[in-house]
């Protein structure tokens, strides 16, 4: 029950900003918000995550449509990260095909064979 009201608390504080100074928050995307980026643009994705509890965001997508620039832990400033802290996980991805597509992200447990607690689809349309 804790790590349910720990995800639910996590995804009310989900945001996701573009390397062009778009923002991309979690309700566009429900309300089914088109990012648009342009060929070889790369765009970052920022996620509250909780790493330290072994749960993290990971990108899904059509390789022929986008690489994996990174995926990281910003550390927060003042030491070291607590047990269960939610921490920002960026998510760097460069868009390689002109056309329309999809970023799947789900938090998982990498290491479980477990259904993720949270999915989320980004439509994409590159030009």
């Amino acid at each position: 029950m804790k790590i349910i009201k720990s995800i639910m608390f996590i995804m009310v504080g989900i945001f996701m900003s573009c390397s062009s100074n778009q923002i991309y928050s979690d309700s566009d995307y429900k309300n089914g918000k088109v990012l648009m980026l342009s060929k070889g643009e790369t765009v970052e994705f920022k996620f509250d995550s909780q790493p330290s509890t072994g749960y993290t965001w990971e990108p899904s997508f059509a390789k022929e449509n986008f690489v994996l620039v990174s995926n990281s832990i910003i550390p927060k400033k003042g030491g070291a990260a607590k047990t269960g802290q939610v921490e920002t996980q960026s998510i760097k991805v460069k868009a390689l095909s002109v056309g329309e597509s999809e970023i799947e992200f789900n938090y998982i447990r990498q290491w479980e064979n477990e259904k993720p607690t949270q999915t989320m689809t980004v439509k994409v349309n590159v030009k």
